[in-house]
């Protein structure tokens, strides 16, 4: 199961472009995703019952607390995947 929410995610991620949110659906999944304007995305992986609205909120906040923690440096030089250990 973790492999698959991993692969779902960065799948997800690899197609969402700047300033764009989106969901996406795959079997009882969605992962709803968006990329700020400095490129970072961030993905929710919720059930079918979670109100897409309140997922993609939380996307939206989990950039903002992570841009508080690292600077534009950091951000810009980052590549692939990083985890975000506050969420955790």
């Amino acid at each position: 199961v973790e492999e698959f929410l991993e692969f779902f995610s960065v799948t997800v991620a690899e197609r969402t472009q700047v300033g764009q949110r989106q969901a996406v659906e795959e079997n009882e999944n969605f992962a709803y995703a968006y990329r700020s304007s400095n490129n970072l995305c961030a993905v929710v992986i919720t059930d079918r019952e979670y109100p897409g609205r309140v997922a993609l909120g939380l996307a939206a906040k989990m950039i903002d607390e992570y841009t508080k923690v690292h600077d534009d440096r950091f951000i810009e030089s980052a590549t692939g995947k990083t985890g975000f250990v506050v969420l955790k």
